[in-house]
């Protein structure tokens, strides 16, 4: 409905503009794995949509490091899409059939998807 709720408060089964939340939880990350992505906290080897291509948010230039270690939170969605504040991050799976597959296989696997929509060409990495 297009309202806003902070990560650590959504519970399995809401409803997200990224699909229905199939599993949440929290973890703690070491120090240099934590990035600001326009203003959203968020682990490095996420993978997150710029201009139509996904890349892992420890490579964008729109991140900046964040000292320290931390809490995060992990969702996987039906749709394998999380947004946030206008951003579109893949969700902890990526992909259907993940479990099989590398990070770098994900993105790579991302890019086609996204392709095959009429975004960008895919990059190679």
């Amino acid at each position: 409905d297009g309202s806003k709720k902070p990560i650590q408060f959504i519970e399995i089964g809401d409803k997200t503009r990224g699909g229905a939340v199939a599993s949440w939880r929290a973890a703690h990350t070491e120090d240099g794995t934590i990035f600001n992505y326009q203003g959203v906290i968020v682990t490095g080897s996420h993978a997150v949509k710029e201009d139509g291509l996904w890349f892992r948010v420890e490579h964008s230039m729109e991140s900046k490091p964040v000292p320290g270690g931390g809490r995060v939170y992990s969702l996987i969605t039906s749709d394998h899409r999380i947004f946030v504040n206008g951003v579109e991050f893949a969700d902890e799976w990526e992909v259907d059939g993940s479990e099989d597959m590398s990070m770098h296989e994900c993105l790579v696997e991302l890019n086609r998807q996204e392709s095959k929509k009429g975004g960008a060409l895919c990059p190679s990495a």
